[in-house]
C-alpha cells in the first residue's frame, strides 16, 4: 500500500467513511456530509477507497440482481485502472467523482461545489438519467463531462443521459442558467427546453426557461447560437452577441432583439433586475431568490402593475420587502414562515 497519507483512519472512522461513500453513490448524501466525505477521503489511501467502493458495489441490490461476477470484476478493475494514474497530490474526491453516477445538490445560496464526472462508462447505472435540482434560495455550478460549465440559478433543473458526450451532447433544462460551452466542432451542444431548443458549437449564453412561464429568453454573450422553436421546428433564428431571442410559448414565434448582456446576467453577481415586470412575477422571482413564500391579500388588480427596479446583492429579503411595500403602499407580516402582503395588515415592518 502506498504511503502517501500520514494519517490513518480509526475503525470507527473507516465505518463512517464507508457509510458516507454509500450515501454518495446512492444519491442520498447531504451537503454537510459531502464536506465531511471530502475530508475523510483526503486522509485515506486510494487503495482503501477502492476497497470501500468494491464493498459498496458488491452489497448493492441493484448490482447483485443485474451483474454477474465477471461483470463485477470488470467494473472494479476499470475503477482501479482508471484511478491508478492519479498523482499523489491529486484530491481523491476527484476519483470519487469519476465513478459516481449522480451528484445530489443541496447548496446554500452562494455556496457552490464543483463536481466532475469525467468517465461516465465507469458507472454501473448505465441507463440512469443524471438529474440536478437546485431549490429556491440556492445556486449551483456543475461541470459536464465534456468540460462545459453550467451555473444554475434558483428553482432550476438540469437533466442529461448518463452517456452524455459519447455520441451526443444534449441536456434538458428548466429554469435559469448560464452555459459556458466547451467547443467541439464535430459535436454540437444542444440545450432542450420545453418550448425552445438551443444549438451551439462552443459559446456562452444565458437562458431563462421556466416551464410555467409565458416566454423563454436566451441571451448570447459570445459566439453564435441557433435557436429552434419546438412548437414549429421550421422556425429558427441565428443570433449574435448582445442579442437575445424571445420565444412566445403559446405560438412558438421567435423574436430577436438587441439587449445588454450585463443586465441579462445580473443574477450571476447576486442581483435581481426587474424591467417593467408585473408584481406577480416580481414576487415569484423573490421566492426563488430568497427561498421564501408569499401570500397576497391586497387588491388583485395590483398584481398586474409593472415594476422596474434593482435588488442589489447586499440586500436581504427584509430590504426587498421594504422596497416593494414602500413602492406599492402595502404592509406585510410573517405568518408561519409566509410573507403576507396586504393593505390592511397592522404590524411593524422589519
Amino acid at each position: 500500500m502506498k504511503d502517501r497519507k500520514n494519517t490513518a483512519l480509526s475503525n470507527d472512522n473507516q465505518k463512517r467513511l464507508q457509510y458516507l461513500l454509500s450515501q454518495y453513490m446512492g444519491r442520498r448524501i447531504k451537503p454537510e456530509e459531502l464536506s465531511e466525505l471530502q475530508t475523510m477521503v483526503n486522509l485515506s489511501d486510494d487503495e482503501v477507497i477502492d476497497e470501500h467502493l468494491h464493498d459498496i458495489w458488491m452489497n448493492d441490490e441493484y448490482v447483485a440482481g443485474n451483474l454477474n461476477k465477471r461483470q463485477e470484476e470488470r467494473i472494479i478493475g476499470n475503477i482501479i485502472k482508471k484511478t491508478a494514474h492519479y498523482s499523489p497530490a491529486m484530491s481523491a474526491i476527484h476519483i470519487l467523482a469519476r465513478v459516481a453516477a449522480v451528484i445530489l445538490f443541496g447548496l446554500l445560496s452562494l455556496s457552490i461545489f464543483y463536481l466532475y464526472r469525467a468517465n461516465q462508462r465507469l458507472s454501473i447505472y448505465n441507463n440512469s438519467e443524471i438529474v440536478l435540482n437546485v431549490g429556491n434560495g440556492q445556486e449551483a455550478e456543475y461541470i459536464l463531462p465534456d468540460g462545459t460549465s453550467v451555473r444554475l440559478n434558483a428553482g432550476s433543473t438540469l437533466r442529461h443521459d448518463n452517456d452524455f458526450g459519447e455520441n451526443l451532447r444534449q441536456v434538458n433544462f428548466s429554469g435559469e442558467a448560464f452555459f459556458d460551452v466547451k467547443q467541439n466542432e464535430g459535436n454540437p451542444f444542444i440545450v432542450s427546453t420545453k418550448h425552445l431548443n438551443i444549438e451551439v458549437v462552443g459559446t456562452s449564453f444565458n437562458i431563462y426557461a421556466f416551464d410555467n412561464g409565458d416566454l423563454v429568453e436566451m441571451t448570447l454573450l459570445a459566439g453564435s447560437v441557433k435557436a429552434i422553436s419546438r412548437k414549429n421546428p421550421n422556425r429558427y433564428v441565428v443570433i449574435k452577441p448582445n442579442e437575445k431571442v424571445i420565444c412566445d410559448v403559446s405560438t412558438g414565434a421567435l423574436k430577436v432583439q438587441e439587449t445588454n448582456a450585463q443586465y441579462e446576467t445580473a443574477w450571476l453577481n447576486g442581483e435581481i433586475v426587474f424591467k417593467s415586470e408585473t408584481l406577480s412575477k416580481v414576487l415569484i422571482k423573490l421566492e426563488r431568490k430568497y427561498g421564501v413564500h408569499f401570500r397576497y391579500e391586497g387588491n388583485p388588480e395590483l398584481l398586474n402593475d409593472r415594476f422596474t427596479g434593482r435588488i442589489s446583492k447586499d440586500n436581504n429579503i427584509g430590504d426587498a420587502m421594504k422596497i416593494l411595500t414602500q413602492h406599492y403602499s402595502l404592509k406585510y407580516e410573517q405568518k408561519d414562515g409566509v410573507f403576507v402582503l396586504s393593505s390592511e395588515i397592522n404590524s411593524n415592518n422589519f
